[in-house]
């Protein structure tokens, strides 16, 4: 690779990492949305991977989003008295 590709290459990775780059964006919404089924459902759809672009991730991706459902869920083992006060105070 000459150093001016290299070069490109690196000016391209910098500016799609910037927060208000749309491809940083849209990548930021497929993960959410991921991430959101895993803990709705408990599992990651496979399909929706690929069709997102995310299936070169997928392992890394698993991996975070389980660990993201298991705090959860213990998260809310430990303080369901708490968020129920809450709540009940928010309905009335």
């Amino acid at each position: 690779m000459s150093a001016e590709q290299e070069t490109m290459i690196h000016s391209m990775v910098e500016k799609t990492m910037n927060f208000s780059d749309p491809v940083f964006s849209l990548v930021g919404r497929r993960i959410q949305s991921n991430i959101r089924h895993q803990l709705e459902k408990g599992y990651i759809k496979k399909e929706s991977l690929g069709s997102h672009g995310l299936d070169v991730i997928s392992k890394e991706l698993e991996k975070i989003s389980k660990a993201i459902h298991s705090f959860a869920k213990h998260n809310k083992s430990v303080y369901v008295n708490y968020y129920d006060e809450i709540l009940t105070a928010l309905i009335q």
